[in-house]
């Protein structure tokens, strides 16, 4: 057995999704490896200081900058590239080019105590095992998380050892397009790695359109929770795998809650709270359709970045679950319902568990759509958040499903159990060579 380092390790994460796959890609390689470490999420999220004197100071006392980071690139990507000095916001050694961010962590990280500890994880490994996740969607200014693990692949490489890139999307961004430059920079980077798991087809096809790296598609980890359901999923069971994420544990008692319901979530569209205007007043209204049209008792979900739904929840009198809850626990939920209306990917996988139809609204990326065709659904479609006129749609959609619930939960149950054969044996050629 050889020593395995996953990065981008997203347990530390509030979304359910970040916190589960993560769960999922830690069992498989515990499972198949005598030694592993991880790194958490935080390397790949912070403008983690270099500096020193009175910039280090700030960079070390004050909050992660990642306004600041977002500054720099957009200076960056407008061509200005000595006014970020003058504001001490180029004190990230992440860069476009992963060469570069090499060369700035090589010469920095022994002023860092995470970064060194860093270094000599990647030393000590002998495969590097990268969680993709969402990161390389290629929006018009790169995404810190996409850089950094461009960087990480290099760092891998700097050592001569084994880089694998698993459990990845590529995607455009919706709002910005496909940044090509970013796309020849990641495939140029990517061709270094021993393999590329991507989890849909759809990522596969816009690889293949500009350059094709040799990429396999391999479902999300996340789907081998299948290997618990039903009876593992719940809490006391697995108490092992999962704490409660913070100390504010919101009161939730299993007899108490319905034998059918419908669960809402919300979509990682938004970027900031300006993107949610009007998404409280949507979702009530939304309620208010679904309310009239199914007896089940609907609940509102907030997997990580719906936080809105609590306002949604005081005005329409819905249960409210928070993103605080146990992951697995959330899981369970999830793939007990009727039916789920969401936006997110992994909770909706976590739906996919049990057979659970899903009634998708669009996202940051293809992933949606992509994750319909993964589960076998007959047709594709997503709904886009905000617009009015969209309600009867999605109750439309909604009814319908409900009326071949028995045929969807076959269907999706099928396909899953054909993606945990797959993922299994495709970890294991990673873990046995």
């Amino acid at each position: 057995m050889k020593n395995v380092l996953l990065v981008c390790d997203n347990r530390d994460s509030i979304i359910w999704g970040c916190r589960a796959t993560s769960l999922a890609l830690l069992n498989i390689i515990n499972q198949n490896s005598s030694s592993f470490n991880s790194s958490l999420k935080y390397l790949a999220d912070k403008n983690l200081p270099i500096g020193s004197g009175i910039s280090h100071f700030i960079n070390r006392q004050i909050v992660d900058k990642k306004s600041l980071v977002k500054i720099n690139m957009i200076l960056k990507n407008t061509g200005i590239t000595k006014m970020p000095w003058l504001f001490n916001l180029s004190l990230d050694y992440i860069d476009y080019n992963p060469t570069i961010s090499l060369k700035r962590f090589l010469k920095n990280y022994k002023k860092n105590d995470v970064l060194l500890n860093f270094y000599k994880k990647v030393e000590a490994s002998d495969k590097v095992i990268i969680n993709g996740e969402g990161s390389f969607i290629f929006t018009k200014v790169p995404r810190r998380d996409h850089c950094f693990q461009l960087f990480t692949i290099e760092l891998a490489k700097y050592f001569n050892k084994e880089a694998y890139l698993v459990n990845a999307m590529m995607s455009p961004c919706p709002d910005t397009g496909l940044n090509t430059k970013m796309l020849d920079i990641s495939l140029e980077t990517l061709q270094k790695c021993e393999q590329v798991y991507l989890r849909d087809k759809m990522s596969g096809e816009l690889l293949d359109q500009h350059g094709s790296i040799g990429q396999k598609i391999v479902p999300d980890a996340l789907f081998t929770w299948k290997n618990y359901y039903p009876q593992s999923l719940k809490p006391e069971a697995r108490s092992d795998r999962m704490t409660f994420y913070s100390e504010d544990i919101p009161a939730f008692n299993d007899s108490l809650f319905p034998d059918e319901y419908i669960c809402i979530s919300g979509a990682s569209v938004p970027r900031s709270e300006k993107d949610r205007k009007g998404w409280t007043e949507y979702f009530v209204k939304l309620v208010s359709e679904l309310k009239s049209q199914f007896h089940e008792e609907l609940i509102l979900v907030n997997p990580g970045g719906d936080s809105f739904l609590k306002e949604v929840s005081e005005v329409t009198n819905l249960r409210y679950i928070d993103s605080s809850t146990n992951v697995m626990l959330g899981a369970n939920i999830l793939s007990n319902a009727k039916m789920y209306l969401s936006g997110r990917y992994h909770p909706s996988i976590m739906a996919a568990l049990g057979g659970t139809p899903c009634v998708f609204f669009g996202s940051n990326s293809h992933k949606t759509m992509s994750l319909q065709h993964l589960l076998n659904y007959e047709t594709e479609i997503e709904h886009k958040i905000g617009d009015a006129y969209n309600i009867e749609l999605i109750v439309d959609e909604a009814l319908n499903k409900y009326k071949n619930l028995k045929a969807i939960e076959e269907r999706v149950n099928c396909k899953v159990d054909e993606h945990v054969q797959l993922i299994s044996s495709s970890y294991q050629s990673i873990l046995d060579s």
